[in-house]
């Protein structure tokens, strides 16, 4: 079974070498590395090109205007064989050597088919409040009163920085939505959800929205831990201020209502039927 890994770079040369090797240190023979360049002004082409030279499977790079995450993993995803795809941003070390045998035996022994799988967090979806719907109006005006989601019961990496459960390695969790990254999307969720939905773009809540479809089609989203590192700090748009100030609650609530407007009726389905809790 192929593995594609797929990595999203924007200026990232000073970390890229060590992301690089964590990929190499979970790829197999078989696997296909795609390194999407983001509009990458730095030496990060250069470093690809290098470790590709050296590594023992395919490595291939593709470049891009800065697009911002969704439409690069979508550029990574349009150069991916058949099989499995691990999404990764390049703030993400990879620490699990067997990572590609962890992911097939989880596979072979779940009862029901995997769709959208993260190492680091997954959630339940439910209909936001109208209460709370209702705080965002005075910095977001009424339109924050349209229907939207809210993430609930979440549950994450032994070593996840937010205030969440706590799950432990090799161990499923099942829930309504992965939330990546690292995430590893199967070879059926590929099926019905190919790429992102680019009218979340430039980010946020893309995950969520192809889980839903996969969680339509009958496939089993949730958290799978592996070992990884992506401390806070190393986050790129996570400490910039003017991407936050221009791509921030104005552009998460949007999605969060796109998404609504989408899977209205599965989320209420789910809700009850899970019996979740908002």
């Amino acid at each position: 079974m192929t593995f594609n890994y797929i990595v999203t770079i924007h200026n990232k040369e000073g970390l890229l070498p060590k992301v690089l090797d964590g990929i190499a240190s979970s790829a197999t023979t078989s696997s296909r590395l795609i390194a999407v360049l983001d509009g990458c002004i730095d030496r990060s082409a250069a470093l690809v090109e290098e470790f590709g030279r050296a590594a023992s499977f395919e490595v291939i790079s593709v470049a891009t205007a800065d697009v911002h995450e969704i439409r690069s993993i979508n550029a990574g995803l349009q150069n991916a064989k058949d099989g499995y795809c691990v999404i990764l941003q390049d703030d993400v070390i990879l620490e699990c050597p067997d990572l590609e045998a962890q992911i097939i035996g989880l596979a072979e022994r779940h009862p029901r088919s995997l769709g959208y799988v993260s190492l680091r967090l997954a959630a339940d979806i439910v209909p936001e409040r109208i209460s709370r719907r209702a705080k965002h109006l005075a910095s977001l005006g009424f339109g924050a009163l349209k229907p939207a989601i809210l993430d609930v019961n979440h549950i994450g990496h032994p070593d996840e920085e937010l205030s969440v459960k706590k799950a432990a390695y090799g161990v499923f969790h099942p829930r309504m939505v992965g939330i990546k990254s690292p995430v590893v999307l199967s070879p059926q969720l590929r099926k019905v959800a190919a790429s992102m939905d680019e009218r979340l773009a430039p980010y946020c809540y893309d995950d969520v929205e192809a889980s839903l479809r996969g969680l339509a089609a009958g496939l089993e989203n949730g958290l799978f831990a592996l070992p990884f590192r992506s401390p806070s700090e190393w986050g790129g748009t996570r400490q910039d201020k003017d991407y936050v100030s221009a791509y921030g609650d104005g552009v998460r609530l949007r999605n969060r209502q796109l998404v609504w407007s989408l899977h209205h009726k599965l989320i209420r389905q789910e809700h009850l039927k899970r019996k979740v809790l908002s």
